[in-house]
């Protein structure tokens, strides 16, 4: 796999288990045409399978392992068998096929039937039958191949067999004198289910479960509907004691999140105006606020010309910019009504506000559309396709409420907004909005004078704000993707190696009992010795195996299932003396365990040691760590047979028919397979007993057949039986011997500050005395966010950049654009301090929400220096005279456009979406606190970095 350059070799990892190897690959974050890269590994393995050991069975290559399912449906039923479900299931099939949308859909759970020939050994005996004889006469009567051809006409053979009674005719011995024997004389021959090595039950019925996939590029929520309308109909034809139920049902998730922010973006439009409705008089805020559901319009018409979807990252996008939306409107109206009240008139006013404003405007507009790109570059693998389409939304709405704020908005000011009559009665609104101004307005430059006459005190509290902030982003825990809000979730159950299915299933009994009667689930759908399909993009399905099972829970509503999970999470993992149970909450973020830490090197035992030692030192701690294991945990028994050659030469027994003669004798071989219609079912040859079976302790007497017809030994005559342990799992990751130790952290747990007490442990206790050749790497959490640590941090760098070059090429000063950057950190303290409040981590949309901040505080900036800079260029004002009075005039714009940005994400905030809710409190916290922060310490910063900058020139020029 590693000749490949498309594979991410420290990504691609090895598990060695009961004669299978598992090689579970990723490719490089790079790869953007995945299926041309599946296709040229999978075309290359082919070839590859050449090379291998003629014991190697088989190569399998999956690379539909990461596929989705949209709809995980269960079929039950008391008093059906599994072939009837089975027949139902594929009529359910056949009606989903009918939607264009529909894309690969499988069934699990089935239970094949299977013809079982059991051969009484004393009759083949009598007779003096070879048993090897027997098996390949059988086998080669069941083999089909082509017959040729005559006269370009094919040749068909019909099938040899269709029933039992035809296997029960076939004649399996005759003599010179024509005497038979067939092997209905010599066999029992019986029709049965073959015995299970996994099973799925809910609610303690027979049950079958079908994956529908739906092709990319599709309408889920549509796709979703065409389900249910196919469903609906095909109940209806269902016998009364056959049920189906969706125990996962993407669609409907999908449709609610969007519901969730379409109700989300309404109700933001309603409040934002409603807030104008407040702070601005009617005709203006009329004028404002109906930029906003035509700009979103708009924006949703171009989106859908373009092909963008309208998903939960795009309704977002939607839902930061709409304060921002009507922030260009209420910034020229604000000049209009100025230049009305110095006397202009109104046509005047409505286009020398438009004037005034357009540049300072289209700059900030586009600096903030571009800031949003390099996330595309700098973000890898989900990351980079989770964001993909944010800065485009972004793009679109925000140039859109440009075109409306400058082309539109004048217009409606000329047609609309008058200056009162002097006579004009004022209605008791206005008053209190005039009231709210004058007191704000009041206020301010009184607080804004105290600046100017204690400059020193104000940039030292502005420079005490920033290091708060960065001593706060330091203690902020850092998770990318937060925990996923469903109305399900995963109980996972793991025994030790080498327990039997029947072990299993009685924990998932007592698991069935414990919580069946809980109000807060709806069903219980379990999979024992197997795990669900993917019903979930994050969520990996464990391998099979005899002692592992799981459970899909279905709740009520996802309160529930956060209510059910903080109850029982952290009581399970021990509650069985032999198993470990856990209880698993969806997570937007794929990984085994939260905690992990990997050992390199060439000896496994040597890692043993090592790792041993970590998990010891993690069971002190297990209020914090549950469950501290390896994947290299356990040894499995087998029973070793050493053949004697010699012994077995003499009397015509091979390695190849001692193997044979055992697996017929112990758990039969396949011979053939019968069908009926498009149902096969296979026939297997095996040894009718009598005496309950074989046992590890009465292997040695098992009856062996000879080359000698009707001659048979026991097998301790011809081999060396012994007991022997291996490990039952043996794993390597970038090609190389590892072990992973491995942990969960307890409901609610903080894994940055687990990590620092093994990491101490680690440095003191196991770096010092490492073997040579060993070497430690870190995985779960620590990985992923070692990884997208640097990708947040230079995401955040390229947006200040772009703000820096934007306002360089406006204001042609450096100064001010690093002025203007600095800025953006007077917002960090209050965006992290309502992560703090909430409880929350720093995550991938609080990072677009931290970007969006900077966006809105530079463009606060820019407003005012404008102002400034027009003061003291045009109208030769002293900076100091310049900076007070843009500080004045221009708090009311940036009172106005920061409150509308700030209550325009309320909703999302109060959805509480562990997703998106980050992103509404940065933007709502960082704008609420910068607002007093931006109009004191910038007016100040501008005068005293302005004044320093002019007094080094006078002393240059007097030199």
């Amino acid at each position: 796999m590693f000749t490949y350059q498309e594979v991410d070799k420290k990504k691609t990892y090895s598990y060695t288990q009961n004669n299978i190897v598992y090689v579970f690959v990723e490719l490089n974050d790079n790869i953007y045409r995945k299926d041309e890269a599946w296709s040229k590994i999978r075309h290359g393995l082919k070839d590859f399978k050449m090379t291998l050991p003629a014991g190697v069975l088989a190569l399998l290559v999956n690379d539909d392992f990461g596929n989705t399912s949209s709809l995980l449906i269960t079929m039950d039923s008391e008093d059906k068998t599994n072939r009837e479900l089975q027949e139902q299931m594929s009529n359910l099939c056949d009606a989903l096929r009918t939607i264009p949308e529909v894309g690969n859909i499988k069934v699990y759970g089935t239970i094949k039937e299977e013809i079982n020939v059991y051969v009484e050994q004393e009759k083949i005996v009598s007779y003096g039958i070879n048993q090897q004889v027997l098996m390949a006469n059988l086998y080669l009567q069941g083999l089909l191949s082509p017959g040729g051809s005559v006269d370009d006409y094919p040749i068909h053979i019909s099938s040899q067999y269709s029933s039992e009674r035809e296997i029960g005719e076939q004649i399996v011995y005759s003599d010179p004198t024509g005497n038979i024997v067939k092997l209905k004389d010599i066999a029992r021959i019986e029709r049965q289910y073959a015995k299970p090595t996994s099973y799925i039950s809910k609610d303690d019925k027979n049950t079958i479960v079908l994956s529908v996939e739906m092709r990319s590029g599709n309408n889920i929520v549509k796709f979703g509907n065409e389900v249910d309308v196919v469903l609906a109909e095909f109940e209806e034809t269902l016998p009364e004691s056959v049920t189906i139920y969706r125990i996962t049902d993407l669609p409907k998730f999908v449709g609610k999140s969007v519901f969730s922010f379409l109700r989300d973006l309404v109700l933001s439009i309603i409040i934002v105006i409603g807030v104008m409705l407040l702070l601005f008089p009617l005709k203006s805020a009329f004028v404002a606020a109906i930029g906003i559901p035509i700009s979103t319009a708009i924006s949703i018409g171009i989106m859908y010309l373009v092909g963008m979807e309208l998903n939960t990252v795009t309704l977002a996008a939607l839902i930061v910019v709409l304060g921002m939306i009507v922030d260009n409107s209420i910034v020229v109206i604000d000049g209009y009504t100025e230049l009305l009240k110095g006397g202009h008139s109104r046509w005047y006013s409505a286009i020398e506000s438009a004037n005034n404003y357009a540049s300072s405007l289209i700059v900030a507009t586009l600096a903030i559309c571009i800031m949003f790109y390099p996330m595309l570059f700098t973000f890898t693998g989900v990351f980079s396709d989770f964001v993909k389409l944010f800065p485009f939304t972004i793009s679109i709405s925000l140039l859109t409420s440009l075109g409306i704020a400058l082309f539109v908005v004048p217009h409606m000011e000329f047609r609309y907004i008058k200056l009162p009559k002097k006579d004009a009665k004022i209605s008791f609104l206005t008053k209190a909005q005039n009231k709210l101004f004058d007191v704000l307005e009041g206020g301010f430059d009184k607080l804004l004078d105290k600046c100017f006459k204690y400059p020193a005190f104000v940039l030292l509290f502005a420079s005490g704000i920033v290091v708060a902030a960065v001593l706060l982003f330091m203690a902020t825990p850092i998770q990318m993707m937060p925990l996923s809000d469903r109305d399900c979730f995963t109980i996972e159950i793991h025994l030790p190696y080498g327990s039997s299915l029947q072990e299993t299933a009685k924990v998932c009994d007592s698991i069935e009992n414990m919580f069946g009667d809980d109000d807060r689930i709806i069903a219980m759908t379990k999979f024992v010795g197997t795990s669900s399909p993917r019903f979930a993009a994050t969520y990996a399905p464990n391998m099979p195996g005899s002692n592992y099972a799981q459970f899909i829970v279905n709740t009520k509503s996802e309160k529930a299932t956060e209510s059910f999970i903080s109850e029982y999470h952290d009581k399970m993992y021990n509650y069985f003396p032999e198993a470990v149970v856990r209880i698993k909450q969806l997570d937007y973020q794929a990984m085994k365990n939260p905690i992990e830490i990997r050992f390199y090197g060439d000896n496994i035992d040597t890692l043993k040691g090592q790792t041993d030692k970590l998990v010891a030192f993690l069971r002190t701690m297990e209020d914090e760590t549950p469950w501290p294991h390896t994947d290299c945990d356990g040894y499995v028994p087998a029973i070793k047979v050493d053949i004697n050659s010699e012994e077995a030469f003499q009397i015509g027994i091979t390695k190849t028919g001692l193997a044979t003669n055992l697996a017929m004798n112990l758990n039969g071989i396949p011979l053939t397979t019968v069908w009926e219609g498009d149902y096969s079912i296979p026939v297997k040859l095996m040894i009718e007993r009598e005496d309950g079976g074989v046992t590890s302790t009465t292997l040695k007497d098992e009856m062996i057949s000879s080359g000698v017809p009707g001659v048979s030994v026991p097998l301790r005559q011809v081999a060396d039986l012994s007991a022997e342990w291996y490990p039952a799992q043996i794993t390597h990751r970038n090609g190389v011997n590892c072990i992973t130790v491995s942990s969960d952290m307890k409901y609610g747990g903080s894994q940055p500050l687990i990590m620092k007490k093994v990491n101490k442990y680690i440095k003191e206790e196991i770096t010092p005395n490492l073997p040579e050749g060993v070497s430690i790497e870190y995985g779960g959490l620590s990985e992923a966010n070692k990884t997208t640590a640097p990708e947040v941090l230079i995401t955040v760098i390229f947006a200040v950049l772009v703000m820096f070059f934007f306002i360089v090429f406006n204001f042609k000063k450096i100064s001010l654009a690093l002025l203007t950057v600095f800025s953006t950190a007077l917002c960090l303290f209050g965006a992290l301090l309502g992560l703090r409040i909430f409880n929350m981590d720093l995550s991938l949309t609080a990072v677009l929400g931290v970007v969006s901040l900077i966006g809105i505080i530079v463009r606060n900036g820019i407003i005012m220096f404008e102002y400034a800079e027009q003061l003291h260029n045009e109208e030769h004002y002293s900076y100091k005279e310049a900076a007070l009075l843009a500080g004045k005039r221009r708090m009311r714009p940036i009172f106005l456009t920061s409150t509308t940005t700030a209550v325009g994400v309320v909703p999302m905030i109060i959805s509480q979406s562990a997703l998106w809710m980050p992103l509404g409190v940065i933007i709502f916290f960082g704008t609420t606190f910068s607002i007093l922060l931006i109009v004191t310490v910038l007016p100040v910063s501008y005068w005293k970095m302005f004044e320093v900058i002019e007094k080094r020139k006078l002393k240059k020029n007097a030199r």
